[in-house]
């Protein structure tokens, strides 16, 4: 049975990401399924569908090829082909059969897919930039700031591109149905009901770092890092990062090392359930965020500076750890820089980067330690 596979655009050109405000955030495909590509636009999400020749109208259940294992979660509330629509020769349909061409069983692309695919985003913002403006509205530079209410429950549409007179063209379906937040319960076991709790509404986005799950914030004139939980299966829930980060805050490591404070939780409403929380904001180097983006410099960073941060990481872990803290997820991704260059420890959700037998370890630490070492070539 084929899969839905979710990939970042292809391709090496950044600028090819958006056109003067519509930003691409991810495209689904599949083999003989529909290949629908996710744009943002004035804080408004767009879904355009390109649709196989009598597609199937039911939901489809997508597979995201995140480590260990896909895990599934369907596409909400997806319309069905128009009748009379999508004959074999019609435009849309010639694109997703070169699509089909370059889609191995495993959802990976060759060269072939990759150009398609390009083809295609192309087709899609040359024939959909007009109807994607107008339903988009005034620019949200006139909106005022942007809340996490509003970020986590955009107004969404569903463009299909049909070919009509023999011309490729976007049109707005008006039988979606604009799907709505189902957080996952998260446990909150462990975390002081003593911290505040502030709503959605509360909170207001100075910068988005990764779409619906982490932002730079401001609540009550102070800034705050803020990461909310995800709705079906895609990402960790955020109950390991509420809890350990508690335990770091009442073991006072967070004074003393860098590694995050724990300052708050963000609810849904008056009564419901814990769905974000709020750290200190780590305000790192301008020209290096984290340790991965060395990736490509890391021949040309002093190794005095590469020896620096390998102690301070050595040094937060070992005191972890003997406070009984597992850091879990222990990557170059995960170290941010600040702005004295000094190295910290972020993200306490626990990660699938190796061995699953060592999940939750001293060893598992010490095992990403290492990698992060080879990496630092240190």
């Amino acid at each position: 049975m084929s899969t839905i596979h979710e990939a970042p655009f292809p391709g090496p050109e950044i600028d090819r990401l958006y056109l003067n405000g519509i930003y691409h955030y991810a495209v689904r495909f599949g083999i003989d399924k529909p290949c629908v590509f996710t744009l943002q636009c004035n804080r408004k999400i767009f879904h355009v569908a390109l649709m196989p020749v009598g597609g199937d109208p039911d939901s489809v259940s997508l597979r995201y090829g995140f480590d260990p294992g896909p895990f599934v979660s369907k596409f909400s509330q997806r319309p069905g082909p128009l009748a009379g629509y999508n004959p074999p020769n019609a435009i849309e349909a010639k694109y997703l059969d070169a699509l089909n061409m370059g889609i191995s069983e495993d959802g990976t692309l060759n060269d072939v897919g990759d150009r398609a695919l390009t083809q295609i985003h192309n087709l899609v913002l040359a024939t959909g930039e007009q109807i994607i403006r107008e339903l988009a509205g005034p620019t949200s530079e006139l909106a005022g700031a942007e809340t996490l209410e509003e970020a986590l429950n955009p107004e969404t549409f569903w463009l299909q591109m049909l070919t009509v007179d023999g011309e490729a063209r976007l049109i707005r379906r008006e039988d979606f149905t604009q799907p709505t937040v189902d957080f996952e319960p998260q446990d909150m076991s462990g975390v002081s009901a003593d911290l505040p709790i502030f709503r959605l509404a509360q909170v207001e986005i100075f910068e988005t770092i990764r779409p619906k799950r982490a932002f730079k914030v401001r609540v009550g004139g102070q800034v705050w890092f803020c990461k909310v939980a995800d709705w079906g299966f895609e990402l960790p829930p955020i109950s390991r990062d509420c809890q350990v980060l508690q335990k770091i805050r009442d073991t006072g490591l967070s004074l003393l090392h860098r590694v995050p404070r724990l300052e708050g939780l963000v609810g849904l409403k008056e009564g419901e359930g814990v769905i974000g929380f709020l750290t200190n904001y780590i305000e790192t180097n301008h020209d290096l965020r984290d340790l991965y983006e060395l990736r490509d410099d890391i021949d040309t960073t002093s190794s005095s500076r590469r020896e620096k941060w390998a102690c301070q990481i050595k040094q937060a872990i070992r005191q972890l750890h003997s406070q009984g803290v597992i850091w879990g997820d222990a990557t170059p991704r995960n170290v941010l820089i600040d702005r004295e260059d000094n190295a910290w420890l972020v993200d306490f959700g626990r990660g699938f980067n190796f061995n699953r037998e060592l999940m939750d370890t001293k060893e598992g630490d010490l095992e990403g330690l290492r990698v992060v070492y080879m990496f630092l070539k240190v």
